[in-house]
């Protein structure tokens, strides 16, 4: 009887033996084909992204946009910071690069004069 338990024993092992190489070599392909998507990541919101910055009354505010999927639909999503007070925002799931940019720039000039550090005038803005 121990000799019939320890052949069903080591088939078992057999079994789980070849199929914990299978599932290694499904984890190795899982963790190839995340690289990848990672990488074509990278080159679709370098393509898509946008980088500059404006002066808002003698302030130089940069900015930041990039697209990505969000709920299966592309969208940007805008940052904008000021070095000087160290102040950041950011705006999301914007149909357009452009409306990113606009938004998080418009919700920094916003939080930038609640803090004191612009005036609340409408100051003309030239961008670079």
């Amino acid at each position: 009887m121990r000799t019939f338990a320890l052949v069903i024993f080591a088939s078992f092992l057999s079994i789980a033996a070849g199929d914990l190489g299978n599932i290694a070599k499904a984890i190795d392909r899982a963790a190839k084909l995340k690289d990848i998507l990672d990488q074509a990541n990278k080159v679709i919101k370098q393509a898509t992204g946008d980088k500059g910055s404006i002066v808002v009354q003698g302030r130089r505010l940069r900015y930041e946009v990039e697209g990505g999927f969000y709920k299966w639909e592309w969208r940007y999503t805008g940052r904008a910071w000021d070095d000087q007070s160290g102040t950041r925002v950011s705006s999301k799931h914007w149909d357009s690069r452009d409306g990113a940019r606009e938004h998080a720039l418009e919700d920094l000039i916003k939080e930038l004069q609640k803090l004191g550090v612009l005036e609340n005038e409408n100051s003309d803005r030239d961008e670079l």
